[in-house]
């Protein structure tokens, strides 16, 4: 199923790091019904909706695609432990031939 993305609120801020006040708009990154992660984004006031809009769809394409790498990573990860094991256990045992 495709993430998506539902934009919870926008209000300005101003920051203290440099004095200016942006957009900031909080998105709900889901999977179906379920938020699996929420992001807060920057925007310089003059940022248009559809810019926002443009750059909400290639956050939730980068989360969708990091959860992709994840996973994969996940897989790689438990047949290295599979791996270990073998070698743990095969390492050093006598392996007895019995003959006919």
């Amino acid at each position: 199923m495709p993430y998506t993305a539902q934009i919870k609120t926008v209000h300005t801020y101003q920051s203290q790091v440099d004095n200016k006040t942006y957009l900031d708009v909080e998105v709900e990154i889901k999977n179906g019904e379920k938020v699996e992660a929420v992001r807060h984004l920057g925007y310089p006031l003059e940022t248009t909706q559809e810019e926002i809009e443009a750059d909400v769809k290639k956050v939730v394409a980068a989360y969708g695609q990091d959860q992709v790498l994840a996973e994969a990573s996940r897989k790689v990860e438990a047949a290295q432990r599979a791996a270990d094991k073998v070698i743990n256990n095969l390492t050093g045992r006598n392996i007895p031939v019995v003959e006919p």
